[in-house]
């Protein structure tokens, strides 16, 4: 059929009938020009084309469009169309509209420098030795820390090799969240639980440092759950038990208390007892230095020594070296058991920081004193106390309190 025999072209879809045109027109390159005609239920709608392949794909599209009845809210044009099928095939597995909404996001929050924002992030954030076995990177961290001088015993060593069992096929940039939480639910203890995971922050932090891990992401350890730690009971001596027990030691175990004397009027810390010398104590200008102090740490200070410590302590027959044998407290409280009564975890600081505050002392002198916090005052070891018993406690004195036959 020539040309001019087919139009008026007639499109139908259904009862709709939309028409097309054609006129001579000088504007275009054919010389003709190809009008669509038809009524959208309202009114007669006229749309002009160039191409006559063009009016006839938009025409039989919207014919197919009006007898959907969806002319009025939606007229895609087939160049419309080939657009949309490419953004769906960009957009993937991600809606159109959440692709969109993402992109207008990032383009507000880089200043439209999405590409390179994202660009410099994967370089940030990129880790060429994510694949290095955890038992591996525990075996580093631990030689690393022991080169600079910190006590990785039982802390790290036993802690972070323990871990590291737990997960022997794991790479140190493989361990996620979750599993670490689910390691350390294993502990019913939340003060247990807390510390182990302050070693794994610890741990991750310097594998992030040391490049194992993205430089600039918040570790799989440090998005874990902190337990909520229940204040426990605060066990303390009184003074009068107190005298019996220093009294019977004198007889029985005098080589015991040099330490007893140092964590129950100095407030030393089961640690800071075992690890201390006597080079760091000065009888006659009456201070000591803690000599296993943790340095700029509120642990590293100097103690002041009461006249009734002094005295203790110069009983002393050999006052070089360690002040202690081993772990002097531990035997001491399996001694005292068994001759007395059973003593209290700790009760020998948690009685010299509560009589100590009984005395007029404040949270904050008291913190300074025992190093430590206020927080931890209140929270670990302060107990009500009278004023007459904290003066009692400090007022123990070799010749008030004589050795037992």
């Amino acid at each position: 059929m020539k040309p001019e025999n087919r139009y008026p072209l007639t499109l139908k879809s259904g009862s709709v009938r939309v028409k097309i045109y054609r006129t001579r027109h000088r504007g275009t390159r054919a010389g003709w020009v190809y009008q669509l005609a038809w009524h959208d239920g309202t009114q007669r709608r006229t749309r002009q084309f160039a191409d006559p392949e063009r009016a006839e794909a938009e025409g039989r599209l919207l014919a197919d469009q009006l007898a959907d009845g969806r002319a009025e809210h939606r007229r895609l044009t087939v160049d419309e169309i080939d657009i949309l099928s490419s953004a769906r095939q960009l957009a993937g597995e991600t809606g159109i509209l959440v692709a969109l909404r993402e992109w207008r996001e990032a383009s507000e929050l880089t200043g439209n420098r999405v590409v390179e924002a994202c660009r410099e992030w994967g370089q940030a954030h990129a880790s060429s030795t994510g694949d290095l076995p955890l038992a591996k990177a525990v075996e580093r961290f631990t030689a690393a820390k022991s080169r600079l001088g910190v006590n990785v015993g039982k802390a790290y060593q036993g802690r972070l090799r323990q871990f590291a069992e737990r997960f022997p096929d794991t790479a140190v940039g493989g361990i996620t969240t979750p599993q670490i939480s689910v390691y350390l639910d294993t502990f019913s203890n939340a003060t247990t639980r807390n510390s182990h995971r302050k070693n794994l922050v610890t741990f991750f932090s310097w594998c992030r440092r040391q490049g194992y891990l993205p430089a600039m992401m918040e570790t799989a350890a440090a998005r874990t759950d902190r337990a909520l730690e229940k204040p426990g009971e605060i066990g303390i001596l009184h003074p009068e038990e107190f005298a019996q027990a220093l009294s019977w030691l004198r007889t029985h175990h005098a080589a015991t208390l040099p330490a007893v004397v140092l964590t129950a009027f100095c407030g030393l810390r089961r640690e800071e007892v075992h690890s201390q010398k006597w080079d760091d104590i000065d009888l006659v200008a009456g201070s000591l230095h803690v000599s296993s102090a943790k340095a700029r740490t509120p642990a590293h200070r100097i103690v002041h020594l009461t006249e009734n410590t002094r005295a203790w302590l110069a009983l002393a027959k050999n006052r070089t070296g360690s002040v202690c044998d081993g772990p002097v407290l531990d035997r001491v409280r399996v001694l005292l058991r068994r001759q007395f009564n059973p003593v209290p975890a700790n009760a020998f600081r948690h009685s010299y920081i509560t009589y100590l505050m009984a005395t007029g002392r404040t949270a904050g002198e008291t913190a300074a004193l025992a190093g430590t916090s206020e927080r931890h005052i209140h929270h670990h070891y302060r107990r009500p106390c009278h004023r007459t018993q904290g003066e009692a406690w400090f007022s123990l004195h070799p010749d008030s309190v004589t050795g037992e036959d």
